[in-house]
């Protein structure tokens, strides 16, 4: 989270705020990808302002009057604001849930870089030429029309609609990306339920969710004292499944330390809540795994796992088993890691054109 000093016109969109009066600083905490989304409206405002001068001022013998470059500049202003109106609003679940300060935001944002190809002046457009080609590289196969179009001298109307189609498809990605975490936090959700309803049952009904060993049923094992995740019983206790639940929680945090601990950069989505969603299945089915992965073990469904002796044993099970969901989850994360991939690449704005 970081902290910014943000100067706004008055805005007329959906999440205009009384207080953002003209010239008047307003200070609020921001997200990464919102710090990185005011950076870009930031940029395109700067260029917006050189390319209005540039062709005002100096003029390039271009046929298209100064009525008509002011309105591609308020034009561009316009968009700028419309993103600042979304990126002003409330975060609260429906918003995140429907994706309005995302998609609104960034939506503005790629219209303003639209406009701003009508202002820019021929060095502009120069280099702003090998952005919009490496954004085209990216999203665009390599038998479109758009893509194969742009050469060394592109021309205004060439540029926008390569650029366009480009932003079309990174909304695509967002999309995916939304639709991504709205299944990680529902499945996420409904685990821990599980997980909670199978720890009442175990307090409630110790009986029905037996995690001794051995197990009396199990010829030879007359006679026997069991061991429970609690400690020698008769019979199964009610704290037995909750300490295999926590256990098996620890083993998922061991494995997911390097999960947390990897190296983050900016970016234009919202990154750490979907690395959130993941942590947070990862905890959950490493819990279920834990308990699971017992009553299997009981079952005699692996045979020669079922002398287990000791408590120690039983509860170093369920950390192994806890530590097993990253067998499982490990496809997520890469799902993850490409959907991330191919919708960041928004995050280079018009005012690092040109630039290693």
């Amino acid at each position: 989270m970081a902290t910014l000093q943000l100067y706004r016109g008055k805005a007329s969109g959906p999440g205009h705020s009384e207080d953002l009066d003209e010239g008047r600083p307003r200070t609020r905490r921001m997200r990464s990808w919102e710090v990185v989304a005011q950076v870009a409206m930031d940029g395109i405002q700067h260029q917006a302002d050189r390319a209005l001068t540039a062709r005002t001022e100096v003029g390039e013998g271009d046929p298209v009057g100064e009525a008509e470059l002011r309105e591609s500049y308020a034009e561009v202003v316009g968009q700028l604001e419309y993103a600042g109106s979304y990126l002003d609003l409330r975060a609260n679940v429906r918003t995140w849930w429907l994706g309005t300060r995302l998609q609104g935001t960034w939506g503005h944002i790629h219209n303003a870089q639209l406009a701003l190809i009508e202002l820019m002046d021929t060095a502009q457009l120069k280099a702003y030429r090998p952005h919009v080609q490496a954004l085209s590289c990216k999203y665009l196969n390599e038998n479109d029309p758009e893509r194969l179009a742009i050469g060394d001298n592109p021309n205004r109307l060439m540029l926008a609609q390569t650029l366009r189609i480009v932003q079309e498809r990174i909304a695509d990605e967002y999309h995916r990306l939304r639709r991504f975490q709205i299944s990680i936090a529902i499945g996420s959700l409904l685990l821990l339920l599980l997980v909670a309803g199978l720890v009442v049952l175990g307090f409630l009904r110790p009986g029905m969710l037996p995690l001794c060993f051995p197990d009396p049923k199990v010829p030879g094992a007359e006679g026997v004292t069991a061991v429970c995740p609690s400690g020698p019983h008769s019979e199964p206790a009610s704290s037995d499944v909750a300490l295999v639940v926590l256990f098996g929680l620890l083993g998922a945090v061991l494995t997911g330390v390097r999960f947390v601990a990897q190296s983050s950069v900016a970016s234009s989505v919202p990154m750490s809540t979907t690395r959130s969603f993941q942590a947070l299945l990862k905890a959950a089915l490493g819990t279920l795994a834990a308990v699971l992965g017992l009553l299997f073990l009981r079952a005699g469904v692996v045979p020669g796992f079922t002398q287990i002796d000791t408590r120690s044993q039983i509860l170093a099970y369920a950390v192994v088993f806890g530590a097993a969901q990253e067998f499982i989850t490990r496809l997520i994360d890469q799902r993850s890691n490409t959907l991330l991939a191919g919708a960041t690449s928004t995050e280079r704005g018009p005012q690092s054109a040109g630039r290693p």
